[in-house]
């Protein structure tokens, strides 16, 4: 639940500072419901957020990194296509190339094309139990992936600035 605190003088207030303080409540939050979600066996739902956060980082990683827009103007859309450009990127800007180390991206990648699959095996055999280890893995995975490109696309914006 949000608390909000009323002052009785006004307060002058930096945009970019609350921006970020608004981004920063954000994330906190989605990485909360992210963990309460696993916690209560919700594992899709989990993953889901994660891939969210995932995305959104990537984007700011792509600004960082020469824009998010493709030549023809349109946003790149979805991990896969956003993952092949920051690869593309990292040949060239070594900023980028020093905060995505690890292979993070590969792994990024590897959790995608898993929740993937599972979300396409669920539907087509309706039996939650066959794939509990495998999507409580996926739920778990994704926190800690989120996590990883979250502080990296950090320090990729502390180096831009």
């Amino acid at each position: 639940m949000l608390k909000i605190r009323y002052y009785a003088k006004p307060q002058t207030v930096d945009i970019n500072s609350n921006k970020m303080k608004k981004k920063h409540y954000s994330y906190r939050e989605l990485f909360k419901r992210a963990q309460n979600a696993i916690d209560a066996d919700y594992f899709l739902e989990a993953s889901w957020i994660c891939s969210t956060i995932i995305e959104d980082r990537f984007v700011s990683i792509l600004k960082q990194s020469g824009g998010n827009l493709l030549p023809n103007g349109k946003e790149i859309r979805m991990i896969g296509p956003k993952i092949i450009e920051i690869n593309k990127r990292k040949a060239t800007d070594m900023q980028l190339e020093s905060v995505l180390y690890e292979n993070i991206l590969d792994e990024i990648s590897t959790w995608k094309d898993e929740r993937n699959k599972l979300m396409h095996a669920l539907a087509k055999n309706g039996s939650y139990d066959d794939f509990y280890k495998e999507i409580y893995l996926l739920g778990t995975n994704g926190i800690e992936l989120a996590k990883k490109i979250s502080t990296r696309a950090r320090k990729l914006k502390k180096l831009k600035k």
